[in-house]
């Protein structure tokens, strides 16, 4: 993350949040799962070849019983891919000289 501001650290966040999102929108299979704090039934985005795939879309799904995305390591990576850092190399030189001669690292 050399050469990432807090500002370009924050737009990784929201496209490695946005990822999980774009799948289950481009998901045409889903599955009916059961979750053991309830009798409720639940749809999980699976493959057209997966055991008990029911072939409908998002909009499909009834409110509240979609099984929420999981955010993985890739998620970060892809985000990470998809975003440059906005802090060149001679501006960080600029800010650690200013940190040497005003203020204290960590502070």
């Amino acid at each position: 993350t050399e050469g990432y501001s807090g500002s370009d650290i924050s737009v990784v966040v929201r496209e490695a949040l946005m990822l999980p999102i774009r799948r289950i929108q481009a998901t045409n299979h889903f599955k009916i799962v059961s979750r053991k704090d309830t009798a409720e039934q639940y749809y999980e985005p699976c493959s057209a070849n997966t055991r008990g795939a029911i072939a409908m879309k998002l909009s499909e799904i009834p409110r509240n019983r979609l099984i929420e995305p999981v955010i993985t390591k890739k998620d970060l990576l892809t985000g990470l891919s998809n975003t440059r850092p906005s802090v060149c190399p001679s501006e960080l030189n600029r800010y650690e000289q200013f940190t040497t001669n005003f203020g204290q690292q960590g502070s």
